[in-house]
């Protein structure tokens, strides 16, 4: 189980944190507040939340809840243990559903898709409530899935736009959470959505392969009618390279991978819904340039490129600005992964020969691209970010080579990291995923006796105020 302060300074004694030594005792005064389990759906050391990725609209939590009566299924929490609650046993009996959500929109609906064992993966709806959860379509009829992704998923207002497979075809479809009707095909020709431009013209980028003697290219539609923004690669070549799922909206702006006539291919683009603006050439004369995993951040997009080895290097590209080099792992280690948007700053997982598996931050410049190195040297403190409150992210590391995970915070700075006083039992902290809801920290964390678990943490003054603001003067 999770304890207080003294079966902390029993287990840790003392940190060594880059340069400085800190004494826990020190803080003493300040903790008040401890990881208190949320909720045990699997009693035991059974998992009783799934690896799949949570979700939060509407300042409540959906994630997959697992029990062995009743296999993993959509669950939601308003961060009390008696607003959690299953929002149904989709598939009887012990065989799970696995919900996987995908959107929400204006009217509070929280679209996601799972198998009943009847029908396939199809899209479902939800309300948070019971009786407010429902199939909305069996798509594709029988028991194969329609391929629902949340990479071709898009909302606007009340509207869902997104790429479905009948069995047959692969066409987008449009369907409003407001109506009665199910979802209706919008563009046949493997259409799929790149984004929404609400802010600007309330409507929807699409891509499809329609008559009219191009490829595919960008349009706009508002889930009815359907509009060219430009034939930007003309002829039948394409102007939005087919083979890219990877997009995202930024600075009021949708940023897609595409080609021009120029004979470069798949390269950074974005659009206002007016016109196509090329961002310049990451593998001139190289053709594909790999781009990969589209982040907004800032008014524009970091995203990973293919440098030719078995590493992939970290980019970002601005609203109008020529992409610039961020970070390259190194050869032989991983991509940078796991990014959380906090405030200014992007945090991400990357390994580096020189300084071994870290967390990072960026503000999307070079010089601003650093380590958050727990400990000096190429040994690895395995950051990885779980979730962003108060304009703090929390996450797990170690301080010393060999040491166990414990959960902390940091506002970007080496200084500013700092140790949250919580503790597993003999074992280490290891946190799965975690989310802010109505001011609630929520992690999904794994211990040997209870399992994968929602664990809840009041921060309201567990800190004192000298050491929120990185200041340790009045540490030993």
């Amino acid at each position: 189980m999770f304890r207080n302060q003294p079966t902390l300074l029993s287990q840790l004694g003392r940190l060594t944190v880059a340069t400085w030594v800190v004494t826990l005792a020190c803080i003493t005064p300040a903790l008040s507040q401890q990881l208190e389990l949320l909720i045990d759906l699997e009693p035991g050391e059974g998992a009783g939340v799934s690896s799949a990725p949570f979700f939060v609209a509407a300042d409540r939590l959906y994630f997959s809840g697992c029990r062995e009566n009743s296999g993993c299924e959509p669950w939601t929490s308003d961060g009390t243990a008696a607003g959690t609650l299953p929002l149904g046993d989709l598939r009887d009996g012990p065989e799970s559903s696995n919900p996987r959500y995908l959107g929400s929109t204006t009217n509070g609906a929280v679209l996601f898709d799972a198998d009943d064992g009847l029908s396939g993966r199809e899209l479902w709806q939800t309300d948070g409530t019971q009786p407010g959860t429902f199939m909305v379509a069996n798509i594709r009829p029988g028991v194969g899935n329609a391929n629902l992704r949340p990479q071709t998923f898009e909302t606007l207002g009340t509207l869902a736009v997104f790429q479905a497979t009948n069995g047959t075809t692969t066409e987008l479809y449009v369907y409003d959470t407001s109506a009665t009707a199910g979802p209706q095909v919008l563009l046949g020709q493997h259409g799929r959505p790149l984004g929404s431009l609400e802010s600007t013209l309330g409507r929807l980028v699409v891509t499809n392969s329609p008559s009219g003697g191009h490829g595919d290219e960008a349009h706009l539609t508002d889930g009815s009618t359907v509009t060219l923004i430009e034939d930007y690669n003309p002829g039948h070549f394409d102007g939005v390279s087919p083979g890219f799922d990877r997009h995202a909206t930024s600075g009021g702006r949708v940023f897609f991978v595409g080609s021009d006539a120029s004979g470069e291919q798949d390269e950074l683009h974005s659009t206002d819904g007016l016109e196509i603006t090329p961002h310049g050439l990451i593998a001139p004369g190289q053709g594909d340039a790999d781009i990969d995993g589209l982040i907004p951040f800032a008014g524009g997009v970091v995203f990973t490129i293919d440098n030719g080895a078995t590493a992939r290097e970290l980019w970002f590209a601005g609203p109008g600005a020529t992409p610039r080099l961020l970070l390259a792992p190194g050869n032989g280690h991983p991509t940078p992964n796991d990014f959380i948007v906090a405030g200014n700053l992007l945090y991400f997982s990357a390994r580096t020969n020189l300084l071994g598996d870290e967390l990072w931050r960026t503000d999307g410049t070079t010089a601003g691209t650093q380590a958050i190195d727990l400990h000096s040297g190429s040994a690895h403190s395995g950051g990885r970010a779980l979730a962003f409150y108060q304009d703090r992210l929390y996450f797990q590391g170690v301080a010393q080579p060999g040491g166990l995970f414990q959960l902390w915070r940091t506002d970007g700075t080496l200084s500013g990291s700092e140790l949250v006083p919580v503790a597993i039992d003999g074992e280490h902290f290891d946190g799965k995923q975690g989310a802010v809801v109505d001011g609630r920290l929520i992690l999904a964390v794994a211990t040997h006796e209870t399992g994968t678990e929602l664990w809840i943490l009041d921060l309201s003054g567990l800190f004192s105020s000298s050491f929120e603001t990185g200041d340790l003067s009045e540490w030993q």
